[in-house]
């Protein structure tokens, strides 16, 4: 079974969106190596409700959190009726646009939260580069062989939409069955994903404002190509 990545419009071009307040919605954990940001990633700690920023026009049925992925209310209860895997949380909307502090509850919109979560580690996924903090040691990767949206192109001075490139078979990220258990989304290193049901289930209702690429897939066991990730984890 394949996995998608969800994902909506993040720069209001059409939709509405929100962006987390990180003074607000993070414990920050001291850094080890001192740079800001870690080149491996960031070290925060959710808390909830999430705190966010409202900008934009009007709102889609998904809708970006710059980051976490936000529904209207009936679209996550939907969701989350008819599959498993997903948490509708409340968020609340900053008041730093104004005079008043603090914030208040969002009432239209909730975060589908995932909890399950599964970094994509050369041991499950093909990558095609390595990245190394030399000051704390952590690493991070970058994925190969997965599906991306279409760009612009130049070709003789005109700029043309080119499709994106499309996933290669066994590439992208694997998720065993029983990793997955019961659920239909898995969240993995900031990106959140879903299965085939739940992109076929949303397609079929016309929801606006969120778009899938093919990221990997469920499998009995994992099984990469023996040579896809020789030079990312020798380096």
């Amino acid at each position: 079974m394949k996995l998608y990545r969800m994902q909506t419009e993040r720069l209001g071009l059409n939709y509405g969106y929100y962006s987390i307040s990180t003074r607000k919605s993070f414990d920050w954990v001291p850094w080890d190596c001192g740079i800001e940001p870690c080149p491996a990633g960031s070290r925060l700690i959710r808390k909830f409700p999430g705190v966010f920023e409202r900008f934009g026009g009007p709102l889609g049925d998904f809708i970006s959190g710059v980051g976490p992925i936000l529904a209207r209310r009936d679209v996550a209860h939907e969701l989350a009726s008819h599959f498993r895997g997903v948490e509708p949380r409340p968020v609340r909307i900053a008041r730093s646009w104004s005079k008043r502090v603090g914030s208040a509850p969002a009432e239209e919109v909730l975060e589908l939260w995932i909890p399950l979560q599964i970094s994509a580690t050369p041991d499950r996924a093909t990558v095609n580069e390595r990245i190394d903090c030399k000051e704390c040691g952590r690493i991070g990767y970058r994925l190969a062989g997965v599906e991306g949206p279409p760009s612009e192109v130049e070709i003789n001075g005109r700029w043309e939409m080119r499709p994106g490139p499309r996933r290669r078979t066994r590439e992208g990220l694997q998720v065993t069955w029983d990793e997955m258990g019961e659920s239909h989304f898995v969240q993995t290193d900031g990106f959140n994903l879903c299965t085939e049901p739940v992109r076929d289930f949303i397609i079929e209702r016309a929801y606006t404002n969120i778009c899938f690429y093919e990221y990997g897939e469920v499998v009995e066991r994992i099984d990469l190509p023996s040579s896809s990730n020789v030079d990312a984890v020798e380096r």
